[in-house]
């Protein structure tokens, strides 16, 4: 099982953290990933995506942090199957 060995996949939701407006998070996910705020649109459509894959805790943690500045939730975890 890979979740012994401390592997993590990231995944966006779409859900953005309360008391923050869509078009701003927008606005800042577009920026953390250098592209244009129509180029991180599918991310919000309301189907789990995966950021990155097969990650050790260490930069799952990292990762948290960065995403949470756009103020988005994120969910880490272990592979799916």
């Amino acid at each position: 099982m890979r979740e012994e060995f401390g592997v993590f996949d990231i995944v966006f939701r779409g859900d953005i953290a309360p008391g923050h407006q869509l078009p701003q998070v927008k606005q800042r996910m577009a920026a953390l990933f250098k592209r244009t705020p129509e180029q991180i649109e599918p991310l919000f459509a309301g189907t789990p995506v995966p950021l990155k894959k097969n990650v050790d805790a260490e930069a799952a943690e990292k990762s948290k942090k960065c995403c949470c500045r756009p103020a988005r939730w994120w969910k880490s975890g272990p592979p799916a199957p």
